[in-house]
């Protein structure tokens, strides 16, 4: 039975489990199961992490947003050019099991990642790209010291549960995720979720520099065969921003901004196990994207049309054996993401030889904030042997002494950075201040209000001293240039004002104003005797008439005939119209829920003479009428009455603009009620609130409380008590208010501007984004957000949700081209384009081109007819030719010796004899090698060398001999050379054998080329003893004897060519076997013991 498990992890069909053998090309293959399941789990960790910590998601959508405005043209690419490093340390967690791999694993599973990303070795593929990013293994530790980018630490938790033990296993030994790509290899990884089988998982750039950053694997997999360590290639496209290939399905409105977001790797909706030469096909989309971004558009609009599924991808979840190739998006999206969010794993010196002469860096300033003209001072307090002082700001130098000065004439924010380096190049230290720079005009203002009713006007007073000229603001839009300002505001909403002032030196910016018109503050009841408290003559008894109603209370009316009552705790209790009655007619006993007065009135009634339904109302005018467009908030309580034999719903709030005074009738209202209580209430112990929120569709003035449906549309119960008929219920504290929460106006501003949102303070409950509405991004009332696309962002208040649109316009993508270096330069025009309104160059000119004749940096800002700008720079290099290519002289080279020919720098390329195109060339025989140079100004020079072999001397001691009868025998080197080293140390040009044994020399000749001989002596048997041969074995042997011949088992004898010596114990089992016959003296002088001996 196949078992199919569903999770939210990522699906690697491919990967299998432990206990897999492999095939001689190097593809998993699991015992009776191809098609086992592992998993990826970067999905996982990454959807648990966006929850915990939105700021993530919110940073991955810009670095998206970056990348795709990149691949538009907005910056000179960074996706071709250079080949970027990234330093790579591995950190092996292990209990002393397998897990933890050799130097030599881990050296090969680097190595297979580089040959993952440079499309050869065994992952070469015709259809694969060389992404031009490669790994290093660390060779410089964090603190400078020297490393093999290897670490090693024992812990129980190289068996993990990812969920829990993420950041406690990266916490065991962590570099810094901004210099280093930290990989972590482990025994095992499981999930709380999905159980065992998990093999890796990595964090996207968004996570750059955090706890979380880098990649877990399971030590298996690291290196040991190029199948298992496609995991550590797919696991990097996550770290470099690659998504699965089957990320979102189908769906391909917009290959740039859906699925994986790369737009040549066409839609994938399947995560099975597919093998390698079986075409598959799991969508039908892949031309639903019309635009030009979409390779796969149809075949009418220019494309390819649909395609099959990329089985082969780094990314794919097929058959990892087919995994072999990077697609060209990939490749971008990767070096982009490097570019935009990593750009600090290329300023590592992690890769760089560690620094053997160090340095210790630090300096002091005498202020780090200051008002523009301001002098700075910087004194270094740096230690070690120091060499050069480099003070910059923006990579310019305004120092390289010791201590510096440094006066500000700009306004602006300023990174000063010292440099410091000494004879190791290796040793280079740098340290940076950030110097803020203000404006000495501090602009203020006041306002003759802050809160007006449309039509009105407020006047702004410019209470800055020592300016020169002024611009005020409104919502970012220019106003006037007077000292003070006056200005009517016409229309209902929140409104941002501020002013600029400058004088000879520099301008500054005030602090915001906002304008609440047609606003509030909190608090702002329109209902004039909300409590009943102000009072004439209150009743005893029933009121029946409207002028009764009147006289008893301020400001409220009856509109119809229906008659509502008043009760108080100021008439004798014996009253009807007690609070507390104790009247026989008494509708219930209730104290009002402020002051000393409430109401009452009928929401369900049987009828009214002829009219079937009966109702009673409260009417008042409000203290001034609703304005359109505001949201209000209303309130009242209520309490249903002891002895009300029923009870309803629809109790409600209408809001009128004419008076409603219709006294002939007793039944119900046929109004919208704009709040309205729909549950049915019976607590006739606690007061109930009515409330809700609406946004006044006229400028309603009167106000009107009751049921305004009839009987049949009025849900009622059965209360059960006695005496009246119909619902009644008691009213107080009735409340109308604006709700005091406006924000920002929808707008439009150019990418990578910011712009300033803002809600009332008193009510705000956060920001968040309408695509992440359940993430709070900020609980200010006043924001600066600068979305890279267009984005709408809700306001959340205790009163509801407002919604901001903020538009964003993409700036004309435009190019300088690339940096030029030229050999005559007289006239370049440099060209930025049509199709902008404004131009501005470095060289203040304003046309679309510039003429330049000489090197230098230039720059152009263009405005588009949106007033968005864009900016590109160009290095103009004015080349010098090289000097002619040379070699050196002929040279002559010791028999076997290869040497390094070194073309030399300053040229742009190389062209050997053998066609090679390197600077460096290696001799490995003698001959004539030749070079051809061609510099930066396409001069092409050449040379040639020739390498010679110095003659082969005939070193030899003579054959191999033996030593008879006490002689002794010489050996001569010979003299023709200048140095002899023999195997004792000696250095003569003979030596003097008296002992059997290996006898060797090495000479040196005029040339300086080494030579050396051996010759083997051996003893002379017939020289030892005479008679014929014999052999004996000794029955016993010490081992801890003082003489050695007893301390091991030797064969004795004399003239023995050969023999076989085997000991067996008493079982018959072979212990020992020996045919060396090998010999030497015995101690006492006599020959000879036989071999090395046994020793027991």
């Amino acid at each position: 039975m196949k078992r199919l498990l569903i999770t939210s992890l990522c699906l690697m069909f491919g990967l299998l489990l432990r206990g897999q053998t492999f095939n001689p090309n190097g593809t998993i293959v699991s015992p009776g199961n191809n098609n086992a399941v592992t998993f990826c789990a970067s999905d996982e960790m990454t959807k648990r992490l966006y929850k915990n910590t939105p700021s993530r998601q919110t940073k991955m959508d810009a670095i998206n947003a970056g990348i795709n405005y990149q691949s538009k043209g907005g910056m000179n690419s960074s996706t071709s050019g250079a080949i970027y490093t990234i330093p790579v340390v591995v950190h092996i967690i292990h209990n002393n099991g397998p897990e933890n791999i050799s130097d030599a694993q881990v050296i090969q599973g680097i190595q297979d990642l580089n040959d993952g990303f440079a499309n050869q070795g065994p992952y070469q593929d015709v259809n694969g790209v060389d992404v031009e990013i490669v790994f290093c293994m660390a060779e410089r530790d964090p603190n400078g010291n020297a490393t093999n980018g290897i670490t090693r630490d024992i812990s129980p938790l190289t068996d993990m549960i990812m969920e829990d033990d993420d950041i406690t296993l990266k916490d065991i030994n962590r570099w810094n995720p901004n210099d280093y790509l930290n990989i972590w290899l482990v025994q095992s990884i499981a999930s709380l979720s999905s159980g065992s089988g998990v093999i890796g998982y990595a964090y996207f750039p968004s996570s750059h520099g955090q706890p979380e950053d880098g990649i877990v694997c399971e030590a298996y997999y690291f290196g040991s065969t190029p199948g298992n360590s496609a995991v550590q290639i797919h696991e990097v496209g996550h770290y470099l921003g690659l998504y699965h290939t089957f990320q979102g399905g189908c769906t391909n409105n917009d290959c740039q901004n859906e699925g994986d977001r790369v737009c040549d790797t066409p839609p994938d909706n399947s995560t099975a196990f597919v093998p390698c030469n079986l075409p598959v096909n799991t969508c039908s989309t892949d031309d639903d994207d019309l635009s030009a971004n979409n390779p796969f558009r149809p075949i009418t609009n220019g494309g390819i049309g649909d395609q099959n599924d990329l089985v082969q991808n780094h990314m794919d979840y097929g058959d990892i054996a087919c995994h072999t190739s990077f697609t060209d998006g990939q490749r971008d999206r990767m070096r982009t993401a490097l570019t935009i969010s990593r750009y600090s794993l290329l300023q590592s010196n992690g890769c760089a030889p560690p620094c053997n002469d160090p340095m210790t860096i630090s300096f002091t300033t005498s202020a780090t904030t200051v008002t523009i003209g301001s002098n700075v001072n910087f004194n270094s307090t740096s230690t070690g042997n120091i060499s050069s002082y480099d003070w910059s700001i923006n990579n310019a130098t305004f120092a390289t002494t010791q201590n510096a000065s440094f006066q500000f004439n700009t306004v602006g924010i300023f990174w000063v950075v010292l440099t410091l380096n000494n004879a190791d190049p290796n040793c280079q230290e740098k340290d940076s201040v950030l110097i803020r720079v203000d404006c000495d005009a501090q602009t203020t203002f006041t306002s003759s209000a802050t809160s007006i009713m449309p039509g009105n006007q407020i006047t702004f007073t410019n209470t800055t001293i020592g300016v020169t000229s002024y611009q005020w603001y409104i919502d970012d839009i220019p106003q006037v240039s007077t000292p003070n300002f006056t200005h009517i505001f016409p229309n209902v909403g929140v409104f941002m004002v501020y002013v600029v002032s400058c004088n000879n030196n520099c301008c500054d910016t005030s602090a915001f104003q906002f304008i609440r018109v047609g606003l509030c503050a909190s608090g702002q009841n329109l209902v004039p005797n909300p409590s009943f408290e102000n009072y004439g003559t209150l009743p005893c008894s029933w009121l029946i008439s409207q002028s009764g109603f009147s006289n008893a209370v301020q400001n409220w009316i009856m509109p119809t005939g229906g008659s509502s009552d008043i009760f108080s705790t100021l008439v004798n209790t014996f009253c009807f119209a007690h609070c507390l009655s104790t009247s026989t007619s008494a509708v219930g006993q209730q104290l009002p829920r402020t002051g000393n007065v409430m109401s009452a009135i009928l929401t369900y009634g049987a009828g009214c003479g002829s009219q079937p339904d009966y109702r009673e109302y409260l009417e008042i005018q409000l203290t001034s009428p609703l304005v359109v467009g505001v949201t209000y908030y209303a309130e009242m309580y209520i309490s249903h009455t002891d002895y009300s034999k029923d009870a309803s719903n629809n109790i409600g709030m209408h809001f009128s603009d004419t008076l409603v005074n219709i006294p002939a009738i007793c039944t119900e209202l046929n109004f919208t009620p704009q709040i309205n209580e729909t549950s049915i209430i019976t607590d006739s112990v606690n007061w109930v609130k009515i409330s809700g929120t609406f946004i006044a569709t006229s400028p309603a003035e009167y106000l009107i409380l009751g049921n305004f449906y009839d009987n049949i549309n009025t849900s009622i119960i059965f209360n059960g008590s006695n005496s009246s008929t119909n619902a009644r219920y008691f009213v107080d504290d009735v409340l109308v208010e604006p709700v005091c929460f406006n924000v920002s106006s929808d707008t439009t501003i150019c990418q990578f501007d910011t712009i300033t949102l803002y809600s009332n303070s008193d009510l705000l409950i956060g920001w968040a984004i309408d695509t992440l509405s359940d993430i709070i991004i900020s609980t200010d009332s006043i924001i600066r957000v600068s979305p890279l696309q267009t984005t709408t962002y809700l306001a959340y208040s205790s009163y509801g949700t407002e919604s901001i649109t903020v538009y964003v316009n993409f700036p004309l993508s435009f190019s300088l081209g690339n940096d030029t270096t030229t050999c005559d330069l007289v006239a370049m025009q440099l060209d930025a384009g049509t199709g902008f309104v404004d131009y501005l160059w470095s060289t203040a000119n304003t046309s679309q081109t510039i003429n330049v004749n000489s090197e230098g940096i230039y720059w152009v800002e263009v405005s588009d007819s949106n007033g968005c700008q864009s900016r590109d720079t160009i290095e103009i290099i004015q080349a010098n030719a090289s000097p002619p290519v040379d070699l050196g002289p002929d040279t002559m080279v010791c028999p076997g010796i290869v040497i390094p020919i070194d073309a030399g720098v300053g040229y742009v390329s190389y062209k050997w004899q053998d066609f090679s195109d390197n600077q460096l060339f290696t001799a490995w025989l003698p001959g004539t090698y030749w070079v051809e140079a061609t510099d930066s100004c396409g001069n092409i020079s050449m040379d040639t060398i020739k390498v010679l072999t110095v003659d082969t001397v005939n070193l030899s001691l003579g054959a191999d001999s033996e030593l008879c009868n006490g002689e002794a025998i010489s050996l001569d080197a010979g003299q023709d050379y200048v140095t002899y080293l023999w195997q004792d140390g000696s250095t003569a040009q003979t030596y003097t054998a008296l002992d059997s044994g290996t006898y060797i020399v090495q000479v040196s000749t005029a040339e300086g080329c080494a030579y050396s001989d051996t010759i083997r002596i051996d003893l002379c048997e017939t020289s030892i003893t005479t008679g014929p041969s014999f052999a004996y074995l000794p029955n016993v042997f010490y081992t801890s004897s003082n003489n050695p011949e007893n301390e091991k088992l030797f064969v004795f004898g004399k003239n023995i060519k050969s023999y076989e010596l085997a000991v067996y114990d008493r079982w018959g089992e072979m212990v020992y076997e020996t045919n060396d016959s090998s010999k030497k003296l015995r101690s006492d002088g006599v020959c000879c013991a036989y071999g090395e001996g046994w020793d027991g």
